[in-house]
């Protein structure tokens, strides 16, 4: 049996109490429009960036940014280095046959600092 957890019980009686903190404060047409630093826009501490990679900043299966979004990644890659982590939705799926998106790591992995959270 897993034991209580006590942050997870306190913060949904907090989304009870108040639902608007489950509401966007910030949002962007398309993904070039996110301003980098995201401290600037969004008034806050901002210490590490997690994106989803299928349909935000790549097709999915897609192995490289769309075009129209590589200067965008690349102010975040530079911004916020290894404090950058990418989520794919289907890199180590049953969608993702024989496990190639985990085995063979799309190309802007291969630099400093940028690391992929997968499925397996």
């Amino acid at each position: 049996m897993a034991p209580f957890n006590l942050s997870a019980t306190l913060n949904a009686l907090r989304i009870l109490k108040s639902p608007t903190l489950l509401y966007p404060q910030f949002t962007i047409p398309t993904f070039d429009h996110l301003p980098v630093p995201l401290s600037t826009a969004l008034k806050a501490d901002i210490r590490a960036v997690i994106l989803d990679k299928d349909n935000c900043f790549a097709a999915p299966h897609a192995k490289e940014i769309y075009p129209a979004y590589k200067d965008t990644f690349e102010k975040l890659r530079k911004e916020y280095g290894d404090r950058l982590l990418i989520v794919s939705n289907s890199a180590g799926t049953d969608d993702d046959v024989g496990h190639v998106e985990v085995c063979v790591p799309p190309p802007y992995l291969n630099r400093e600092g940028v690391s992929e959270l997968t499925w397996s």
